[in-house]
């Protein structure tokens, strides 16, 4: 598409999503990556690869932007942003943090350029709705979880298809996260043995959907069917591998006229 077809479709997006229409924010941002696509010189999108994109996984790539995230919510930085209520210099977040002044300013600079905080006219460093957001359990373990755990197996996924002269994985105890993480245990079980990380990761999942329309919300799955007036010991849903029960609690919230028992299958840690 041109140009002028892809501003035009974007504002008729926009309005739809104004009426608050399934889908239209999607579109939206679709045609959005299809604009910057458009407009972008190879050199400008070798660039953004290489120092701000993250993957179409979300955080799951090496950039700059995602790795100066990881070590700002391991100082505490977003916290520290969100309770202030002025600006905050590079130097004064240093201290709150204990961390070399310059490689502060460094990283507040890189985290302003990328939208992650705000810069204010040069008197320091306010938050945004995004680094709030990352003071949040679910967001905040979403980077643990995906730049310690699920980054590795995509960065080492070249050297491990060509170790393996490019045969497709099989195998659930072989595999590039086991390459990545130098272990022979398939990926839950391995998350079993690592509690900080089985922590990071369902908060991650308690949070995948947030913000967005659930299954269970009108114009979707239609709910109504599943309303066969069981018994009290009848079991309506069975939830497989359904993490904490996120999905379940959610539907017995939203629908609590659903008779029956709400089941969630999942490993015992």
């Amino acid at each position: 598409m041109e140009v002028s077809t892809i501003v035009a479709e974007i504002n008729t997006a926009a309005k739809t999503l104004e009426g608050n229409t399934h889908g239209a924010r999607e579109k939206l941002l679709d045609l959005c990556s299809s604009l910057t696509a458009k407009l972008e010189t190879p050199s400008e999108m070798i660039q953004k690869i290489g120092w701000a994109e993250e993957s179409a996984f979300t955080s799951l790539a090496v950039p700059a932007r995602t790795a100066a995230v990881r070590f700002a919510v391991d100082l505490d930085l977003f916290e520290t942003l969100k309770e202030a209520d002025q600006p905050l210099s590079a130097g004064q977040l240093a201290k709150s943090s204990d961390a070399d002044p310059a490689l502060i300013a460094r990283t507040m600079k890189h985290l302003a350029a990328m939208k992650i905080v705000s810069e204010d006219g040069g008197n320091g460093y306010t938050s945004t709705a995004t680094s709030d957001a990352l003071t949040l359990p679910e967001y905040r373990d979403g980077i643990i979880y995906t730049y310690d755990v699920a980054g590795p197996s995509f960065r080492n996924l070249p050297s491990y298809l060509k170790k393996t002269k490019y045969s497709n994985p099989t195998k659930l105890d072989d595999g590039p996260f086991q390459e990545a993480h130098g272990t022979n245990v398939p990926f839950f079980a391995w998350l079993g043995q690592n509690p900080v990380y089985l922590a990071a990761f369902n908060h991650y999942m308690g949070g995948y959907r947030k913000g967005k329309a659930s299954w269970m919300d009108p114009g979707f799955f239609p709910v109504e069917r599943l309303d066969q007036n069981l018994g009290p010991e009848e079991v309506l849903l069975v939830d497989i591998g359904g993490g904490l029960g996120h999905d379940l609690e959610e539907l017995r919230a939203k629908h609590p006229h659903l008779q029956g028992r709400l089941i969630l299958q999942e490993r015992p840690e």
